[in-house]
C-alpha cells in the first residue's frame, strides 16, 4: 500500500508536491513520446520513400527566410490539399541547424531537410502528448491513470501506422492543444492570452491542409458556449485578431500570387476525386473498424464514455460533455460520407480518448465525494481507475512492439529493395539513361542520380474509371523503343490492377496482367528484388532491362 499512499498524497490537488510531480510527469511524457517514436526512424536520413512532403518547396522557404524575400516562393499550382504551414516549421527548423553550422554532419541538403521534418513532427507530436495529459490531469488531479492514458495516446495505432514524414504528426498534436485551450476556456479559465493562444494554434491548424478549416468547429463551439459569459468578448477578439493575423503569414504565399481562392477550391476537388479509387464503405470504419488495433476493451471504453456523457450533455446541459461530444458526432458524419483510408480518421482516436478522459474524470470526482468517508478511498481510488486502463494499455504496447519490429526489418527490405537496385544501375547502366515507371511512383523507387524518370506508357489514369475501361496494355515495340529500363514496384502494380477491379474493368485488368507477366519478358530481362518481410513486399522491385535486337 505504499504505493498507493505516495499516489494519494500527491494526487491531492492545489499541493506543491503534486504541481511539482505533475511537471516532472508532464517532461517525462513528453520525452518518452519522442524517444519511443525517434528510435523507429533508425538514424537513416539519406533518402525518403514518401510522396507528400515537398522538399522543394522547404527549400524556398529556407531561401526566402535566408533572404527576407518573399519572391523567392514559388507560385501554387492547386492539385495538392496542402498548405504551407509544415513547411515554415521545417524550413525555421532547417535555417536554424545551419546557423548552429550542422549542415556539414549531413551527406546532402536533402538529408538536411529530412532530418528537420522528423524532428520537427516527433517534437511538436510529443510535447501534443504532454498537453494532453496535462489536460487529463486538469480534469482529474490523478498523476497515476492520467501519466497512464498519456502514454496510451502517444502510442495510439493509428498514429503507430503513419510515416513520421507525414503531416498527421502536426494534426494531431495542435488537434490536442486546441482541445486544451478551448477546455481550459470552457472551465473558467479564459484569460485574453488564452484568446491568442487559441488563435495562433487554430491557424497553423488551418493552414496544414484544405481541410484543417473543418478543425475551426472546435474554437467557435466552446466561444458559443461562453456567449453569455463575461469573458466572451475579449476572449473572441483576441481569438479571431490572432487568427487572421496568423493566418495572413502563414497563407503569404497564396496572397502574394493571389492564388489562395484557387488553391483551395482544386485541392478539395483534388481529395473529392480519391473517392473513385479509395472505398467508401464500411459506413462506419472510422468508428469502429479502424479501432481493431486498439482492442475490443478500448472501444467498450469509449462507448461507455460517450454514453455517459450524452447524460451530463442532454440531462445537465454540461458544457464540456457538450464541446466533446458536437464535435465528435460533426466528425463522425463527415467521415461516414468520405473514402475510407485509415490515416484519415485519427480525429476520431483523439475524440475517444478525450471522451475516456473526461468521463473518467467525472467518475473519479463522485467516486471521491461518496468515499470521502471511508479510510483509504482516495489513495484507492487512482490505482482502481489505472486497471481499468491496463488491458487497453497492454495491447497498444504489444502493437508498438509489433511496429518497433517492422522498423527493424523495413532496414534489412531498404537493402535489398532499395540499395541493391541503385548499386546494380550504377554497375551497368549509363547516368542519362531512360526508366520507364508507373506514373507517380518515383517517389517509391530508389534514388538514381542523373536518370531519367518517366511514366511513358504506364501513365494510367487511375482516378478516372471511364478513361482506366480504355487504358490498353501498349506495343512493345512502342514501349522498346522510349523505355531502354522499366522499374516497377509491388505497391503501384497491384494498385493500378486493384482500381481496374473497382471499376469493373476485370478483362483490363487480366491484359494487364498477361503483360506483366508473360508479353514484356519477350523483349525485356527480368530481374526481381524482394524482401522476406512480408509488411514490406510493397517495396518488391521488378527491373526490366531492354534486351539487344
Amino acid at each position: 500500500m505504499f504505493f498507493a499512499g505516495v499516489s494519494g498524497r500527491i494526487a491531492r490537488e492545489g499541493s506543491a508536491m503534486a504541481r511539482a510531480a505533475s511537471e516532472v510527469l508532464f517532461a517525462f511524457v513528453i520525452l518518452i513520446s519522442f524517444a519511443a517514436y525517434w528510435v523507429l526512424l533508425g538514424g537513416y536520413f539519406a533518402h525518403v520513400y514518401e510522396p507528400d512532403t515537398s522538399f522543394s518547396l522547404i527549400d524556398s522557404y529556407v531561401t526566402a527566410i535566408t533572404n527576407f524575400s518573399i519572391s523567392a516562393l514559388p507560385e501554387p499550382h492547386g492539385k495538392v490539399p496542402y498548405f504551407d504551414a509544415d513547411s515554415i516549421l521545417y524550413a525555421i527548423f532547417a535555417v536554424l541547424l545551419r546557423m548552429a553550422g550542422f549542415w556539414s554532419a549531413f551527406s546532402s541538403k536533402e538529408s538536411v531537410y529530412i532530418f528537420s521534418v522528423y524532428a520537427v513532427n516527433i517534437a511538436i507530436y510529443s510535447v501534443g502528448v504532454g498537453v494532453f495529459y496535462r489536460l487529463c490531469y486538469r480534469l482529474s488531479g490523478s498523476l497515476l491513470w492520467s501519466g497512464l492514458l498519456a502514454m496510451m495516446f502517444a502510442i495510439s495505432p493509428q498514429i503507430l501506422m503513419i510515416n513520421p514524414l507525414r503531416i498527421d504528426y502536426l494534426i494531431y498534436p495542435l488537434i490536442a492543444c486546441v482541445s486544451y485551450l478551448c477546455i481550459l476556456m470552457i472551465q473558467g479559465g479564459g484569460s485574453k492570452s488564452v484568446g491568442y493562444s487559441l488563435g495562433v494554434v487554430s491557424a497553423f491548424l488551418v493552414a496544414t491542409k484544405v481541410t484543417g478549416a473543418a478543425y475551426l468547429l472546435l474554437p467557435f463551439l466552446s466561444l458559443a458556449l461562453l456567449f453569455r459569459e463575461k469573458s466572451f468578448p475579449f476572449l473572441l477578439r483576441g481569438f479571431l485578431l490572432s487568427l487572421i493575423g496568423m493566418l495572413v503569414l502563414l497563407m503569404a504565399r497564396y496572397l502574394y500570387h493571389g492564388a489562395l481562392f484557387y488553391s483551395f477550391i482544386s485541392g478539395i476537388a483534388e481529395v473529392r476525386r480519391w473517392s473513385d479509387i479509395i472505398p467508401m464503405e464500411p459506413w462506419f470504419f472510422y468508428n469502429i473498424d479502424n479501432f481493431s488495433a486498439y482492442g475490443i476493451v478500448f472501444l467498450v471504453l469509449a462507448f461507455a464514455a460517450i454514453g455517459f456523457l450524452s447524460f451530463y450533455a442532454f440531462f445537465k446541459k454540461d458544457k464540456l460533455s457538450i464541446f466533446v461530444l458536437a464535435p465528435l458526432v460533426f466528425f463522425s458524419l463527415l467521415l461516414m460520407c468520405s473514402p475510407k483510408l485509415p490515416r484519415w480518421g485519427i480525429v476520431i482516436s483523439f475524440y475517444y480518448f478525450l471522451a475516456i478522459a473526461v468521463a473518467l474524470s467525472y467518475a473519479y470526482g463522485l467516486l471521491r465525494k461518496v468515499g470521502a468517508g471511508f479510510r483509504g478511498a482516495n489513495q484507492a481510488l487512482p490505482i482502481m481507475f489505472a486497471l481499468l486502463l491496463l488491458p487497453s494499455a497492454y495491447v497498444l504496447l504489444e502493437q508498438y512492439r509489433a511496429v518497433y519490429e517492422g522498423a527493424r526489418h523495413k532496414a534489412a527490405a531498404m537493402k535489398s529493395t532499395k540499395e541493391m537496385p541503385a548499386r546494380w544501375f550504377k554497375a551497368n547502366a549509363d547516368n542519362d539513361a531512360v526508366v520507364c515507371m508507373i506514373v507517380h511512383s518515383d517517389w517509391s523507387l530508389p534514388p538514381l542520380p542523373g536518370v531519367e524518370l518517366r511514366a511513358g506508357p504506364f501513365n494510367f489514369p487511375y482516378l478516372d474509371p471511364v478513361l482506366m475501361g480504355a487504358f490498353q496494355p501498349p506495343e512493345l515495340e512502342d514501349v522498346s523503343r522510349e523505355c531502354e529500363y522499366i522499374l516497377i514496384d509491388q505497391f503501384h502494380r497491384d494498385a493500378m490492377l486493384g482500381a481496374f477491379a473497382k471499376y469493373g474493368h476485370a478483362g483490363m485488368k487480366n491484359a494487364w496482367e498477361e503483360f506483366w507477366e508473360t508479353r514484356i519478358k519477350s523483349y525485356y530481362e527480368h530481374h526481381r528484388f524482394t524482401t522476406e518481410y512480408p509488411e514490406w513486399s510493397g517495396w518488391n522491385l521488378d527491373l526490366y532491362v531492354r534486351k539487344p535486337r
